[in-house]
């Protein structure tokens, strides 16, 4: 459900009254972009994991993963379509749990800490960690 549910808010896929969908929640964009951002570029930018298209939250950063392959490795600020994409993947990977601690995108990094399988192991060790809580505090913001 969470794969259909990120085809059809980047508008890839036909929907149909009778697909599942779920209402996508859309957290403080300055906070992503001055906060989150970093954070993702950090500890999942690498092309080994998340710096690469056909990864599910394909996360564009300086210097690494670029929208045009001319900018890999250029040490520019990324695009504001670069920041939109990364900032629409992660709305859509923290709108679907049973609140926001149980998100895909805080559920996965945090691997075994969370009981749930991530490809590139442990990301965050804790909850206590200070670029989880990061992105704790954004998920939050859109949640009721």
């Amino acid at each position: 459900m969470r794969a259909a549910l990120a085809l059809l808010v980047l508008g890839t896929a036909c929907s149909s009254p009778e697909q599942d969908t779920a209402q996508v929640r859309w957290h403080d964009y300055g906070t992503f972009v001055n906060d989150v951002q970093p954070v993702l570029a950090e500890h999942c930018g690498n092309a080994s994991c998340h710096g690469r298209p056909e990864r599910p939250l394909a996360v564009y950063s300086v210097r690494r993963y670029r929208m045009d392959p001319a900018r890999t490795h250029v040490d520019e600020a990324l695009t504001d379509e670069e920041l939109r994409h990364n900032y629409t993947l992660s709305c859509v990977l923290s709108s679907e749990g049973d609140g926001p601690s149980h998100t895909l995108l805080l559920e996965k990094p945090l691997g075994s800490a969370a009981a749930v399988y991530h490809g590139g192991g442990d990301v965050f060790e804790a909850t206590t960690d200070r670029d989880y809580r990061v992105l704790l505090a954004w998920v939050e913001t859109g949640w009721p």
